[in-house]
Order: structure tokens, then sequence, then C-alpha cells
């Protein structure tokens, strides 16, 4: 038996699927998370370091490192935590629940 047609009998083998693929896709997150911070930290201390060695108002670089490498993470994040998309059998559920629903109206 193949897992296709293993995951179409076991609901709870597909749902157990869909949880492990969540927590893996945290903790990527997480991680990443923890090397952006340390990344970006140690970019904004290397520019104030040659701002207060230099005396005058420099221009924040890092800022543009955070907001590029940030706009990935954004992503990453909605991937691990963001709602999970309906499962086939949720979407053939609904289906079928909406076409009860239009013949009872007809």
């Amino acid at each position: 038996m193949d897992n296709n047609q293993r995951s179409k009998s076991d609901p709870n083998e597909q749902l157990r699927l869909d949880a492990t693929r969540r927590v893996v896709a945290k903790e990527k997150f997480r991680n990443h998370l923890l090397t952006y911070l340390a990344v970006v930290g140690l970019q904004v201390a290397v520019w104030l370091a040659i701002l207060l060695s230099s005396g005058e108002a420099l221009y924040f670089w890092p800022i543009w490192v955070a907001f590029g490498w940030g706009i990935g993470l954004f992503f990453e994040y909605q991937q691990a935590y963001a709602p999970s998309q309906p499962t086939a059998s949720e979407h053939e559920q609904a289906v079928e629940q909406e076409m009860r629903r239009m013949s009872s109206n007809c």
C-alpha cells in the first residue's frame, strides 16, 4: 500500500503528517529568526562602533540587510504559524455540503 492510499484510509495519519510538517516549519523559523537577530545585531554593533569612533552622524546601512532579510523571514513565519490550508477530505466535505445546500434551495 502506498502512502497516498494509506493517508486516504487513515485521517489520523494525515493529521500526524501535517502536524509533523508544521513542527518542522516552526523549528526552522525559530532557528532562522535567531540567526537573523545575531547577524543584524552584529551589523548594528559594527555600525555603532564606526559611529562612535568617527564622531559623525553616519547613514544607517544595516537597515537594508534587516529589511531584505526580514521580508523572507516574514514569509517563513507565515508558513509556520498561519492557519493551515484545508485538506483534500475537508475540501470534499465542504463541496458536498455546498451541493446539498444548493439543491435544497432549488
